[in-house]
């Protein structure tokens, strides 16, 4: 099963660094809360261009299986400037769901983290 989980995260991942999440990957349904606390639904996506002088670092991963069609996935993630600083850590946790035999991102929330290691 963490095959599955870090398979259909890669091109996820891949895709929401370049913002351009591909539409196959929000659930109908889908529903977020940013790291603001604002509630956003598919339609209210936005896919902004990121700066290229800064990465994406993902820690802390972990899934936990819910059901037959249901997994959460967890990690912590920061931006990291090309002088090694970081800045927006937050904990994420999503829940993806599988219809048709494809899995598909049916709830995302961020909470900002003020630390700087995975607790």
């Amino acid at each position: 099963m963490a095959d599955i989980i870090l398979s259909l995260f890669k091109p996820f991942e891949q895709q929401w660094l370049e913002r351009s999440l591909a539409p196959q990957f929000l659930h109908p349904n889908f529903t977020g809360i940013s790291d603001t606390g604002l509630r956003y639904g598919r339609a209210d996506y936005q896919c902004a261009s990121q700066p290229a002088e800064r990465t994406l670092v993902l820690e802390c991963m972990a899934w936990h299986q819910l059901s037959d069609e249901l997994v959460q996935l967890s990690y912590q993630s920061a931006w990291q400037g090309e002088n090694g600083s970081f800045w927006q850590r937050a904990q994420r946790s999503s829940i993806w769901q599988c219809c048709k035999s494809s899995w598909q991102l049916r709830f995302h929330q961020a909470t900002p983290l003020s630390g700087t290691h995975c607790a």
